[in-house]
């Protein structure tokens, strides 16, 4: 943890089982405890290779802190209230409509 919390990037790795989620959660727990002496509000990325991970990780998150916003598919139904689309309905519709319509913009493009 102390690597992780003292450099701008720390990568944890391993196979199943390992802690990954745990340590995970612990320095995001940290973090915000912390983030005054930090000096950062945020935002802290958190990037897993499957959907299942990322869910897993926010469902143990979502009890420290609701400022969360999940990009990608396949979410948790309890997570949906996170993704980004719900985050944005947030926003006044005027904002709204521009910021829709370049993720339609971009997502045309792919």
């Amino acid at each position: 943890m102390y690597h992780a919390v003292c450099n701008k990037l720390a990568l944890i790795q391993g196979p199943p089982g390992t802690g990954k989620t745990y340590i995970g959660v612990q320095i995001v727990k940290f973090l915000i405890k912390f983030r005054d002496y930090w000096n950062r509000e945020g935002p802290i990325l958190l990037v897993t290779y499957s959907n299942h991970a990322l869910n897993q990780f926010l469902n143990y998150v979502k009890e420290i802190t609701t400022k969360i916003v999940r990009f990608g598919g396949k979410t948790d139904p309890e997570l949906e209230q996170f993704g980004l689309r719900e985050q944005l309905r947030k926003i006044p519709n005027k904002t709204f409509g521009k910021i829709y319509k370049k993720i339609k913009d971009a997502e045309a493009d792919l």
